[in-house]
């Protein structure tokens, strides 16, 4: 299985300029292979591929203009470039939009390098190659083969470390679904239910910084752009915003692992707008930040660890208020099991997304309505 292990670097002032220094020349090329794939096809209706852009970059490296790349690891130049194709091909399988230009001003700036990255756990130092032995807060051992190391920078300055690993262990064959199966049903009143009884508010104690931050946000709009105080509040404003989204993952990551820490084969869950944010009081409307799409990817990757089978059951239209949210996770399992627990071995991948009227009357009738 590949894992990625995510960790804390602190550089010195000589290699944080030399990491800014690679993030801008990935972001270069990047920006220059764009254009050229763009200004290509305008010209003769057919698009570069990745090779002839890659052949260019030696003459790009001893030209006086762009000297500067010959400070960063070919390899990392490279993968931007198979990043760039990668776009392009979510683009024609109409995943994403057309790729668009990077900018320095974005919420995360990284660049990758497939090879050469080892961690010294005695010294809790990372060698990277072009940047030397960088200072990392290494929490755990990596077990497997170490793939590529990935460094980012967030707007507050603050380094992280991406190390994909692989253990070389095969993934488990999915589990033959039964009644050890649990549903679970999340409510517009911000709470998951289980079938098992189990609930799982979610978590409000970031009010305080959500004040803050909407304090800092007139206040930053009162300052002259460019001055000492503008750049003070924004750093500040950056800070409050980073500790609420750390808040916000770290709380995903606890349910996810609570609702797969058991032995079961399934989770039945119903299916709503993935860009919905929960709001912390119907009066005052404040927002969360809860996004349900950040659950559902961790619970889709954390049971495939485990074998467990993540199966989305659409959202039936217009349930009645008065349905209770532990009955609705009981007819979510109860709808699951007669569907899939008698024609899915434990080798089928099952992905439902489209949801029948039996199964919806199904769920009414289950839901004690």
């Amino acid at each position: 299985m590949i894992k990625a292990y995510k960790f804390r670097l602190y550089p010195n002032k000589h290699q944080v300029e030399i990491i800014d220094h690679n993030i801008k020349c990935c972001q270069y090329i990047y920006n220059w292979a764009l254009a050229q794939k763009i200004q290509h096809f305008r010209e003769t209706g057919i698009t570069l591929t990745r090779f002839q852009l890659q052949k260019k970059l030696p003459e790009m490296k001893n030209s006086p203009e762009t000297s500067f790349l010959k400070q960063v690891s070919s390899q990392s130049l490279q993968v931007e470039l198979l990043n760039l194709d990668k776009a392009y091909q979510s683009f024609f399988e109409n995943r994403k939009g057309f790729p668009k230009f990077k900018v320095e001003n974005t919420d995360r700036q990284s660049f990758s390098v497939p090879q050469g990255v080892k961690v010294d756990y005695e010294n809790k130092r990372v060698l990277f190659p072009k940047i030397g032995r960088i200072k990392c807060r290494l929490s755990r051992n990596l077990k497997g083969l170490i793939k590529t190391g990935t460094i980012s920078v967030t707007k507050t300055g603050n380094y992280f470390i991406s190390i994909i690993v692989d253990d070389e262990l095969p993934l488990p064959p999915l589990k033959k679904i039964d009644s050890s199966s649990i549903g679970v049903f999340i409510d517009n009143d911000r709470v998951i239910t289980c079938s098992d009884n189990r609930r799982f508010a979610f978590n409000v104690n970031n009010q305080d910084s959500l004040v803050r931050i909407r304090i800092l946000s007139r206040k930053l709009s009162r300052k002259q752009k460019g001055s000492k105080e503008y750049e003070k509040i924004r750093l500040q404003l950056l800070n409050e915003q980073e500790k609420v989204r750390n808040q916000r993952i770290d709380f995903w990551h606890k349910i996810s692992h609570q609702l797969t820490e058991k032995e079961i084969t399934a989770i039945f869950i119903n299916e709503i707008n993935q860009n919905k944010e929960f709001t912390v009081d119907k009066k005052t409307h404040r927002k969360l930040g809860y996004r349900i799409s950040e659950l559902y990817q961790l619970l889709e990757y954390k049971c495939r660890w485990k074998g467990i089978n993540f199966i989305k059951i659409g959202e039936v239209v217009g349930y009645p208020k008065k349905c209770d949210t532990l009955n609705s996770a009981i007819a979510l399992k109860r709808i699951g099991l007669n569907k899939y627990s008698g024609g899915v071995s434990a080798a089928e991948p099952v992905e439902p997304r489209v949801e029948t009227e039996a199964m919806k009357q199904e769920y009414v009738l289950y839901a004690g309505i």
